[in-house]
């Protein structure tokens, strides 16, 4: 099968790669995301927010809050991804 993805969910999979490559309770802060994968922070903050609304991500928001996988990197795959963001 052949994906063809938008740039929306070219960076949705690399925030999911870069979250999956972290332990999975520990949170990442978005400044962080987009530093190390060069990704414009607005719009990656619009791409969480789906992913989130999307079961694959989970927020903490406050002081030393941040991202993190909702479960598993094994159990996420990249069609889940797409589809969230899509």
């Amino acid at each position: 099968m052949i994906f063809s993805t938008t740039r929306r969910g070219d960076y949705g999979l690399t925030a999911i790669l870069y979250l999956a490559s972290r332990k999975q309770d520990e949170l990442v802060q978005i400044h962080e995301i987009a530093e190390h994968c060069r990704l414009p922070e607005p719009f990656l903050a619009q791409i969480l927010r789906l992913l989130v609304r999307g079961g694959l991500v989970q927020s903490k928001k406050g002081v030393g809050g941040g991202f993190s996988l909702a479960r598993s990197a094994k159990e996420i795959s990249f069609l889940e991804v797409l589809e969230a963001l899509e």
